[in-house]
């Protein structure tokens, strides 16, 4: 039987794009054929990005789709739509690397964790 997870993912602008990362190395990596995914949700731009996941899961699309592209996507209209001149960097630049940092943890995480459970 596998373990079960809930997953929740934050919000908050661009922030968004490091949600989008850390999903998309969670599912390119199979977390589903290792957790039981029981809730999937979030808060503003995560709720997004949770709502997209748990919608291609429901629908029974295959695991290996791209399901993070619609949201690096979102993301990178983000970056375009706000005002660069903030305290935050939320260049198209910082977006992207805000999107690969998340991968590198998501990615992380979940290979500490298969080793923790034996599984890796």
């Amino acid at each position: 039987m596998k373990p079960k997870v809930a997953i929740a993912c934050q919000g908050g602008g661009s922030q968004t794009a490091f949600t989008a990362g850390v999903l998309k190395a969670l599912f390119e990596n199979k977390i589903q054929d290792y957790f039981k995914i029981v809730s999937l949700g979030g808060t503003s731009g995560g709720a997004i990005c949770a709502l997209l996941i748990w919608y291609a899961l429901k629908k029974g699309e295959d695991p290996e789709r791209p399901y993070h592209i619609p949201m690096i996507e979102m993301s990178e209209d983000l970056a375009q739509s706000l005002n660069y001149e903030s305290k935050l960097d939320r260049s198209p630049e910082n977006i992207k690397q805000l999107i690969e940092d998340g991968e590198k943890q998501g990615k992380q995480f979940l290979e500490t964790r298969l080793s923790q459970m034996g599984l890796s």
